[in-house]
C-alpha cells in the first residue's frame, strides 16, 4: 500500500498542500501481542519528495514558475500509470506530478518511480518537466518486442521537442532497471560492409536532426532502413526524428495569419524555398524581419548544419545571408554571402536584392532613437535642389524670410546601437529618397541641431536649426539646415561683419560646430599646470619633458642644442633671465582616462606664448596626450598635424571611451582611442 504525506505551505490561502513524503506498507499478520484482530500493515520503504528543476533540461522553467517560499517546486498528486510497462519482474511504476501557472499556460513537472517488490525499494528513476503542460505518458513508439517508453513533451511555441526513454535492465539489486534516453548520438557502423555511403548520410541526418532541421534528417535516414547493418538503436533514433517531423511538418501545412509565423514554421520544417517566397511578399517584410532580427538563433543553427551537410544549397545560402543582414547589417550579410558556393534556383545577384530588401524593411521597422550628430558648418553659396534628399517626397526645401541655408558636413553620428565615423559608406543612403538616413540620423525623432560660432574675442555663440535635407556620396554626408542669419560671414577663416568691419576674431578660431542636443556631453576634468605637476608628481612632470622635448625638437620649435628645464625652472618663483621655462610651466594640463584602461592619460596644451616666449612663428595653441605614465607620446598636433586642433573632450554616452572632438583644415573629426591599433582614429 502506498501512502502519500501531505504537508501545508505556510501563509498559503489557495493549493497550500503538497507531498512531503511517500511510505510503502505491506499487510501483515495480526502481531502475536496485539488482542484485536484486524488489518495491520507495516513500514517497508519511504522517501522524502522534493523537486528542484535544476536537474532538468528546461531552461524555461526557471524562469516561467513561481516557487514556494522555500525555493523548491511543490509535487501535488501521485498518479499510477495505465497501462503499465510490461517487463520482467512485477515492479510498479508511479509518478508524481506537480502543474504551475504561467503568465500565458501552465506547465507540468514531476518524478517517475520504480517500486521493486523483491527488495520493498521505492527509488526516483527520472525527473521531469513539459514547458507545454502535458504529463509524461508512457506509449509505444519504436518498433519491435520492446515495452512502452516514456514520453515527455517540452515543446515550447513552434519549436518541437520529446524526449524519449527506454527501459533497460541494469546490474542494480534495489533498482534492477534504469530509463535511457533515446540520444541522438550515432552509433558506429565503420566495422560493417558497405557501410561508407550509409554511414555518411546516417551522421548527415543526425547533424540536421540535432539542428532541428526534422523533416529533411527523416528523409534522409528512413532509405536507410533497408539496409542490412539497420541496428534497433538507429530504429529507435528514426522513431524519435519521425515523431518531431509530423509535429514540425503538420505546423508548416497550416495557415498562418502572421507572415512572421508563416516564414517560421516553413524554415523549421526546412522549406527553405517557400519561406523565400513568403519574404519576397513586400507586405511582409517588416515583420519578418522583426523575427529575423530578435529571434534567430534557432534558425541559424539550423542553416549552418544544413550548409554542413549540402553547402551549395541556394535557398538556405540565402536564409543565411538574410540573418546575418539581421545581425551584422547589410555588409555582414553581403560579407557572409561572398564566402558561400551558390547552384541551384537562385545566384548571388538575386540573393544581394534581397539582403537590400531586408535592409530596408528593417530601418522602417526599427523604433525611432534620439538624434546625435557631431558637424561642421561649411561655407553654402548657390542651392541645387537635386543633389540633396529628402525624407518624404511631400517635402519640399522652403526658407521663412528670417532664415538662412548652412551645409553641415557630418563627422559622427549614432544610429541607435554604435557611433559611426566619417567617411561613410554610400550604402547607408537609399537612392531614391533620404528616408533611410534619415532614420538613421535619428531626425524623425527630432530634426534639430545647434550651430555654434566662435565671434570676437573667441566668445562662443549657438543659434538652433533644423535640418531639412541630407546628402550622401564618396563618403561625405552632409546635411541641410535652415536657420536665422548671422550677423557675420561665416565663409572664411577671418569673418567680416555686415557693416563691412572686419570683426577682430583671430586666425586661430575654431571652425564652426554642430551638434545635436543629446550627442556631447562636455568632459571638464581638473585643470592644473605644468608647474603645479611638477610639484605634485615630480616623476611624472620629469617623464612628461622627457617625450616632450624630441617632439618640440623636431617640429622646429626649439634647437637640437637646448635642454629642457628643471623642474625648479618651471616654478613661478623661480628667478631666471630666461622666460621660457616660466611660460612653458604655465601650460595647461589635464588628467583624464580617454583610453579606457582607468588610468588618466596627460593632457598638456602649450599656449601661443609658450612659442612667443622662443621667438617661434608657430601659433597655439597646440595639444600633446601622453599615456598614463608620460612614457609614451599618443596625440600630437605638430609635424603633419599642425592644422589639427583638440577643441573638446566629450562624453559620447554610449559607455565607450571618451570621444575627441577635433578641428581639421576644413572640418571636424571625431575620434576615439583604438585599443587594436593603439592610437586615436
Amino acid at each position: 500500500m502506498l501512502l502519500p504525506v501531505h504537508s501545508k505551505r505556510p501563509n498559503c490561502q489557495t493549493d497550500c498542500e503538497y507531498i512531503s513524503q511517500l511510505r510503502v506498507y505491506r499487510r501483515v499478520d495480526t502481531p502475536k501481542y496485539f488482542s484485536t484482530a484486524g488489518a495491520y500493515y507495516q513500514l517497508v520503504s519511504q522517501m522524502s519528495v522534493s523537486y528542484s528543476d535544476e536537474e532538468v533540461d528546461t531552461p524555461r522553467l526557471d524562469r516561467s514558475v513561481e516557487r514556494a517560499s522555500s525555493g523548491q517546486l511543490q509535487l501535488t498528486s501521485v498518479e499510477l500509470p495505465s497501462p503499465q510497462p510490461e517487463m520482467q519482474g512485477t515492479g510498479r511504476w508511479l509518478h508524481l506530478v506537480g502543474r504551475q501557472r504561467t503568465g500565458d499556460g501552465a506547465i507540468a513537472y514531476g518524478k517517475v518511480l520504480y517500486y521493486n517488490p523483491r527488495e520493498t525499494h521505492l527509488v526516483q528513476m527520472l525527473q521531469w518537466a513539459s514547458p507545454a503542460g502535458e504529463p509524461a505518458i508512457w506509449r509505444k513508439v519504436t518498433a519491435g518486442d520492446r515495452t512502452l517508453e516514456l514520453i515527455v513533451n517540452q515543446t515550447v511555441g513552434f519549436e518541437p521537442k520529446f524526449k524519449i526513454y527506454q527501459i533497460q535492465p541494469r546490474q542494480e539489486r534495489l533498482a534492477p532497471v534504469a530509463l535511457v534516453e533515446i540520444a541522438l548520438t550515432p552509433f558506429d557502423f565503420s566495422d560493417r560492409p558497405r557501410a561508407d555511403l550509409a554511414l555518411k548520410n546516417y551522421q548527415n541526418a543526425l547533424i540536421l536532426a540535432r539542428s532541428g532541421l526534422w523533416t529533411p534528417a527523416l528523409e534522409m535516414l528512413q532509405p536507410l532502413t533497408r539496409s542490412p547493418d539497420w541496428s534497433p538503436g538507429a530504429q529507435a533514433q528514426l522513431e524519435l526524428i519521425r515523431m518531431h517531423s509530423q509535429v514540425s511538418q503538420s505546423q508548416a501545412n497550416k495557415s498562418w495569419a502572421s507572415p512572421s509565423q508563416q516564414v517560421l514554421t516553413q524554415i523549421i520544417d526546412g522549406r527553405w524555398q517557400s519561406a523565400l517566397q513568403i519574404f519576397q511578399k513586400p507586405y511582409n517584410q517588416r515583420e519578418i524581419a522583426r523575427l529575423l532580427k530578435t529571434d534567430s538563433d534557432s534558425l541559424w543553427n539550423r542553416i549552418k548544419a544544413a550548409l554542413q551537410v549540402t553547402s551549395t544549397q541556394s535557398d538556405a545560402i540565402a536564409w543565411g545571408a538574410l540573418i546575418r543582414t539581421a545581425k551584422d547589417g547589410l555588409h555582414g550579410g553581403s560579407a557572409w554571402l561572398e564566402k558561400q558556393p551558390t547552384r541551384g534556383s537562385i545566384n548571388h545577384q538575386q540573393i544581394e536584392k534581397l539582403l537590400q530588401q531586408l535592409d530596408n524593411a528593417l530601418w522602417k521597422s526599427s523604433v525611432p532613437h534620439v538624434s546625435r550628430i557631431v558637424a561642421s558648418v561649411e561655407p553654402k553659396d548657390e542651392l541645387s535642389k537635386k543633389d540633396w534628399l529628402l525624407p518624404t517626397a511631400q517635402d519640399t526645401l522652403k526658407l521663412d524670410s528670417s532664415q538662412v541655408w548652412y551645409q553641415l558636413r557630418v563627422a559622427g553620428f549614432h544610429n541607435g546601437q554604435r557611433w559611426l565615423r566619417s567617411p561613410f559608406p554610400d550604402r547607408l543612403a537609399d537612392s531614391s529618397s533620404g528616408a533611410r538616413l534619415w532614420h538613421l540620423l535619428g531626425l524623425d525623432f527630432d530634426p534639430h541641431i545647434n550651430l555654434t560660432f566662435w565671434t570676437s574675442g573667441a566668445t562662443p555663440k549657438t543659434i538652433e536649426a533644423t535640418v531639412k535635407a541630407v546628402q550622401l556620396e564618396k563618403g561625405v554626408l552632409r546635411l541641410l539646415a535652415a536657420g536665422q542669419a548671422l550677423p557675420f560671414d561665416v565663409s572664411g577663416v577671418v569673418r567680416v561683419a555686415l557693416s563691412g568691419d572686419i570683426d577682430d576674431t583671430l586666425l586661430t578660431a575654431p571652425t564652426p560646430l554642430a551638434f545635436t542636443a543629446k550627442a556631447l556631453e562636455w568632459l571638464d576634468p581638473q585643470v592644473i599646470t605644468l608647474a603645479d605637476l611638477s610639484r605634485s608628481r615630480p616623476q611624472l612632470a620629469r617623464a612628461l619633458l622627457h617625450q616632450l622635448w624630441p617632439e618640440l625638437q623636431a617640429a622646429g620649435s626649439l634647437t637640437i642644442a637646448m635642454a629642457p628645464p628643471t623642474l625648479s625652472q618651471l616654478l613661478p618663483y623661480e628667478a631666471s633671465a630666461n622666460v621660457f621655462p616660466l611660460v612653458l610651466g604655465n601650460s595647461l594640463v589635464q588628467l583624464v582616462d580617454l583610453t579606457g584602461d582607468r588610468q588618466p592619460e596627460i593632457v598638456l596644451t602649450l599656449s601661443s606664448q609658450v612659442f612667443t616666449s622662443l621667438g617661434n612663428t608657430q601659433t597655439g595653441p597646440r595639444t600633446l596626450i601622453f599615456n598614463s605614465t608620460a612614457s609614451a607620446l599618443i596625440y600630437s598636433e605638430f609635424h603633419g598635424a599642425m592644422s589639427k586642433s583638440l577643441i573638446a573632450i566629450a562624453d559620447l554616452a554610449d559607455g565607450g571611451t571618451p570621444g575627441l572632438i577635433v578641428d581639421g583644415p576644413q572640418y571636424y573629426s571625431l575620434q576615439r582611442w583604438s585599443r587594436d591599433r593603439q592610437r586615436f582614429e
